[in-house]
C-alpha cells in the first residue's frame, strides 16, 4: 500500500477503514477532490460481490466548507485563515460538482447561507477584518492536518 498523497482525491473503505487513491480504484467516480467525506466507498475486498462501490452523498454547506478549507490549507502550505469573500466562495463555485450532489445554484442567494454556517458551526473559527470573514477550520481540525503533514 502506498502512503497517502494529499494532493489527489482518495477514499476510505466503510468495512476495513484503508485508504484507496482514486488511480487505484477500477470504478468511476468522476471529477473528485481531496478531503472528501460525503461519500460511500467499499473496497473490492469487503464488498461481497468482489466489486467496489461508490457512492456520493449530499454535502450540507458545512461539510463542502470544510472540505473546501482542507483543500485551501494544502494548496497554500498549510496557512489557517482564509477570506470568505476572495477564497472560500469562489472555491465552492469552482468546485461545486465535486463537493455536492446539490444542483448548482444558478445566483448568489446562497452566499448568506455559507456566512451562517460558518458563524454558527464549531467547526470553524471566523475573524472579522475590514469587511470580510477570515474562516479557519476550529483548532482540532487543523491539528489532525497538521499531524498528516
Amino acid at each position: 500500500m502506498s502512503p497517502r498523497n494529499f494532493s489527489v482525491a482518495d477514499f476510505q473503505c466503510s468495512v476495513c477503514y484503508r485508504w484507496f487513491h482514486l488511480d487505484c480504484i477500477a470504478f468511476n467516480i468522476g471529477k473528485s477532490l481531496p478531503f472528501l467525506t460525503a461519500y460511500h466507498f467499499m473496497c473490492k475486498k469487503c464488498n461481497q460481490n468482489g466489486e467496489e462501490m461508490f457512492s456520493r452523498k449530499q454535502a450540507n454547506f458545512a461539510v463542502m466548507c470544510q472540505t473546501a478549507l482542507a483543500n485551501l490549507m494544502w494548496r497554500n502550505n498549510g496557512r489557517l485563515y482564509f477570506s470568505k469573500e476572495k477564497e472560500l466562495i469562489p472555491f465552492l463555485e469552482e468546485f461545486w460538482e465535486e463537493l455536492t450532489t446539490q444542483p448548482r445554484k444558478g445566483n448568489n442567494l446562497w452566499y448568506p447561507n455559507i456566512h451562517k454556517t460558518l458563524t454558527s458551526s464549531d467547526a470553524f473559527k471566523v475573524v472579522e477584518y475590514e469587511g470580510d470573514l477570515l474562516v479557519c477550520l476550529s483548532n482540532t481540525v487543523s491539528s489532525v492536518y497538521r499531524a498528516f503533514k
